[in-house]
């Protein structure tokens, strides 16, 4: 019995003896984790899927950080802004691909929109 995993799903292997005595393999979703730190006081950060433009995450910053867990293993987009009060800030924006059962971790380097 094969099982295969839904596309932009992190797989792990999990085996099983079956009924028959062979052993199955099937894979279950892993949720990989992303920070965004650095970010400044009353931002929010917006986070979708690169391939559809799906919106996978939305937060505002909380000391500086934000974070979401996925099972998306694909590559996110992610924006981070500050645009409800002055001091406003231009949109950072960058990319990273979610890992299964493990964190990734970006920094935003957010510009003074003068």
């Amino acid at each position: 019995m094969a099982v295969i995993p839904e596309p932009g799903l992190m797989p792990e292997a999990i085996t099983s003896l079956l009924g028959d005595g062979h052993i199955g393999i099937s894979t279950v979703p892993l949720p990989g984790t992303v920070y965004v730190t650095g970010m400044v006081t009353g931002s929010r950060m917006i986070a979708k899927k690169v391939a559809n433009g799906e919106t996978i995450y939305t937060a505002a910053e909380g000391g500086g950080i934000a974070s979401f867990s996925t099972k998306y293993d694909q590559v996110v987009q992610i924006e981070v802004r500050k645009a409800s009060a002055a001091p406003f800030y231009k949109p950072w924006i960058t990319q990273v691909t979610p890992v299964g059962n493990s964190s990734v971790t970006v920094i935003a380097l957010q510009e003074l929109d003068e």
